[in-house]
């Protein structure tokens, strides 16, 4: 009979502690709970510099005072009703004398001014060609928009100053139809100016004749001054 043989069992001893282990475990630990506490921690706002707001710049504009109004000038003209022009063809034109110019009003520095007309050709100077007497001594022609030329640029750069007489051809409208350079300023930038700004912008009150509207002829200064 066969005997089977019993090894009595030994009771669990206890493993002793690993002390490498235990501590990579700990640091592991402690490494993931700080990241975690940086990831939950609040973003702090980011501070954006501004500049300083700055006071706006001022600029002091000195109040332009009013110019006294200048009245519009009263031209004279000649009338050329048709009988009168058959009888110019015919008969030889008279010479006469003209007046001196008339004193200049003054304008301020920088500005154009339009002088007073020419009146009426008497005395001694330069030599005009007359109309017939068969015109109407008496007419007149009267501005009623007469806005100063502008002044080129190359005058103002080149400093030329002078007065131009211009000869205007007014339809029976009050419209200029031609003009014409009397007297020249000794530039010719500024006569142009002067020749178109009168076609172009000027109006005059139509000359009448025996109470109806003819055409007529007036002669007109305008001077150009640069200030100082």
């Amino acid at each position: 009979m066969a005997h089977t043989l019993f090894r009595p069992t030994q009771p669990n001893r206890p493993q002793p502690l690993d002390a490498t282990r235990i501590g990579a475990e700990t640091g592991t630990i402690a490494i993931n709970a700080v990241l975690l506490l940086v990831l939950l921690a609040p973003v702090a706002p980011r501070l954006v510099e501004h500049a300083a707001p700055r006071d706006p710049d001022v600029i002091f504009v000195r109040p332009v005072e009013p110019r006294p109004a200048v009245p519009a000038p009263t031209l004279p003209v000649t009338t050329t009703p048709p009988k009168a022009a058959e009888a110019s063809k015919q008969q030889p034109q008279k010479a006469v004398d003209a007046a001196p110019p008339t004193d200049l009003i003054e304008p301020a520095p920088g500005d154009i001014a339009i002088d007073p007309p020419i009146l009426n050709p008497v005395g001694t100077g330069e030599r005009i060609i007359a109309p017939e007497p068969s015109a109407d001594p008496g007419a007149s022609l009267q501005a009623l928009a007469a806005p100063p030329p502008p002044y080129p640029r190359e005058a103002i750069r080149d400093r030329l100053e002078g007065t131009v007489v211009l000869d205007v051809h007014v339809d029976a409208h009050g419209r200029p139809t031609n003009v014409e350079v009397f007297s020249s300023s000794g530039h010719r930038a500024l006569d142009r100016a002067a020749e178109r700004q009168v076609l172009r912008a000027w109006r005059f009150r139509p000359a009448m004749q025996d109470g109806r509207a003819v055409p007529a002829l007036g002669r007109v200064p305008v001077s150009f001054v640069l200030g100082e």
